[in-house]
C-alpha cells in the first residue's frame, strides 16, 4: 500500500484517462459518422470531460487498491494504474448510462 500515494496515482492516471478519453472521443467521431443528427464532437466531448476524470480516476484507483495485495511488484503497479485508468475512463460513460438505467 505504501507504493501507491494520491501523488503518484494522480500523474500515472492523467496519462491513463487522457487515453481512454481519445480513445472515447475516436469512438464517437466513428458512430456519429453514421448518425444523421447528432451534437458536434467538440460539445460532446466538453459535456463529458468531468465525468472521464472523475469516474474514470476514482474507478481506477478503487481497482488498483484492490489489485496490491496481489500484485507486489512496482513496475506491474506502474503499468496497471495507466492501464486501469484508460480503462475505466473509457467505460465512464457506459457505467453512468448502466447506473441511471436502474
Amino acid at each position: 500500500m505504501e507504493l501507491i500515494s494520491p501523488s503518484w496515482f494522480i500523474w500515472h492516471a492523467a496519462i491513463g484517462v487522457v487515453i481512454g478519453f481519445g480513445l472515447r472521443v475516436f469512438e464517437h467521431i466513428l458512430w456519429s459518422g453514421t448518425q444523421q443528427q447528432t451534437i458536434s464532437t467538440f460539445r460532446w466531448a466538453v459535456m463529458f470531460t468531468p465525468l472521464f476524470f472523475v469516474v474514470g480516476t476514482t474507478l481506477a484507483y478503487i481497482s488498483l487498491i484492490m489489485l496490491v495485495p496481489i500484485i507486489r511488484d512496482a513496475t506491474a503497479l506502474s503499468f496497471l494504474a495507466y492501464l486501469l485508468s484508460a480503462f475505466w475512463a473509457f467505460l465512464s460513460v457506459d457505467v453512468r448510462n448502466f447506473l441511471r438505467r436502474n
